[in-house]
């Protein structure tokens, strides 16, 4: 009886422990600041707004240090912050700001608080004339340009900002010392979006900054004006316009469904989405043209949700890669299931691609398909591709 009570109790045990995360601090100068801590998504695309939208955000108090003059704070984050995995922001005053992965279930040793990193440098617009080709003549500063520091690149994480001055230039700070990668974003009205990895630190760099400004140029670009129509009861400016593969270059519609696109590289044709559909709406990818308006059109959409499995043996394949047409894929998961979503009505054609792994590391790709008669505002269930 007592023995399936201590098994019981602890099987219960487990289960908190996996539907949860627990971060320690170590804190520098004798204590540990109170801390603001910001969950995002982990895995981020080029499909998404750049940075993404918080799961939420937690509020660590403070710590001082104790007999030993060690000080060290602790957070536990469970699932409503953490779905699964998640990136975990930190930032609090006379500390920089850092980011952590996590996993629920998962322990992670502790991290250590450091002094904020200094960046200084300038933005400025190049200056050219023509001779036999465009030549560069010096450079001209750009005031109110906003630098934003990236952890983990240029489609991270958002850990600090500051503004140009009158002459371009700029000090940033606040930021950890062991953030690697970490790109820094230039954003001003009427130009390009620009990207630059910041110099990682040396141990030379003892008090956080870095003795070589950085340089920071831009090039004038137009606005992409265009517009996106949406059925009844979808309010466009809940929206977001995303250009393929340019983390940044991003518009929320007004009410009436129109919108301007800035920051996009001059000469550059892109390709662009709407981001924030509800499952059961679907809209095609549009490749814009300079000069003439965009235009999206919203309509009513199906979701599409199934099996893949082996031909021969009907057994399931985990980790296939389900798509409709040119859309964007899906892996099927430990039970072979997937769900498609925002697929367009019609006749479409599911493929479901998969890796099979033989001896000596070699591998090759099956594949399986199968047509479905998608409508729009209606879900298909039970769909099996079954795979050659």
């Amino acid at each position: 009886m007592i023995a399936g009570l201590i098994a019981l109790g602890w099987y219960g045990y487990l289960q908190w422990r996996e539907g949860q995360v627990r971060l320690t601090f170590v804190g520098v100068a004798g204590g540990v600041p109170a801390l603001e801590l910001t969950a995002f998504p982990d895995r981020l695309t080029f499909t998404s707004p750049s940075p993404p939208p918080p799961f939420g955000e937690l509020s660590l108090a403070a710590a001082v240090a104790g007999g030993d003059g060690k000080a060290m704070a602790h957070a536990t984050l469970d699932g409503d912050l953490v779905p699964g995995r998640a990136v975990v922001r930190y930032r609090g005053e006379g500390v920089g700001a850092g980011i952590v992965f996590v996993e629920l279930g998962k322990e992670f040793e502790p991290i250590q608080l450091t002094a904020p990193r200094t960046i200084r440098g300038r933005v400025v617009e190049p200056v050219g004339f023509w001779e036999f080709g465009w030549r560069c003549a010096g450079v001209r500063p750009v005031p109110a340009a906003e630098i934003i520091a990236m952890a983990g690149g240029e489609h991270g994480i958002e850990i600090g900002s500051t503004t140009a001055d009158d002459e371009g230039r700029f000090e940033l700070t606040g930021i950890a010392a062991d953030v690697h990668p970490l790109s820094l974003r230039v954003r001003v009205l009427g130009f390009e979006l620009q990207h630059v990895e910041a110099v990682p630190l040396t141990a030379d760099d003892v008090d956080g900054s870095l003795d070589d400004p950085v340089l920071l140029a831009v090039q004038r670009t137009e606005l992409l004006r265009g517009r996106v129509e949406t059925p009844p009861g979808l309010d466009p400016s809940d929206l977001w316009v995303l250009a393929r593969g340019l983390p940044g270059v991003q518009a929320q519609p007004e009410r009436d469904g129109s919108f301007e696109l800035d920051h996009l590289p001059p000469g550059v044709s892109p390709r662009l989405l709407v981001h924030g559909l509800g499952d059961f709406f679907g809209c095609p990818e549009i490749t814009a043209s300079r000069g003439t308006a965009a235009l999206f059109r919203v309509v009513p959409a199906g979701v599409v949700r199934g099996r893949v499995v082996d031909r021969e043996t009907s057994e399931p394949l985990a980790g296939a890669l389900v798509f409709p047409g040119d859309a964007v894929a899906v892996r099927s998961d430990a039970d072979g299931y997937f769900e498609l979503v925002h697929v367009m009505p019609g006749a479409v054609e599911i493929t479901a691609q998969y890796k099979q792994r033989l001896k000596r590391r070699r591998h090759y790709m099956r594949f399986g398909r199968v047509r479905v008669d998608v409508v729009g505002g209606e879900a298909s269930e039970g769909v099996v591709i079954e795979v050659d």
